[in-house]
């Protein structure tokens, strides 16, 4: 399988149907493919790249992200 990551690859999730795939890799971006039944590869669907910062006087890190198209 052929995934477009820019690093290395941190996790993998599938939908239930195995149609959708999630990953998420050490660039900070979260990529997610849908399978093509007729070529059996995997189309992009949409990136989101995560930012992680902590907040003042806070000891969680804050997720904000913003959606881009792949």
């Amino acid at each position: 399988m052929q995934v477009d990551a820019e690093d290395y690859l941190q996790d993998i999730s599938f939908d239930y149907y195995g149609s959708k795939m999630a990953i998420c890799s050490s660039d900070r971006k979260i990529k997610v493919y849908e399978k093509n039944e007729k070529d059996d590869s995997w189309d992009p669907l949409a990136t989101w790249e995560v930012n992680i910062f902590l907040l003042k006087g806070s000891r969680r890190p804050s997720l904000e992200s913003t959606m881009g198209s792949s």
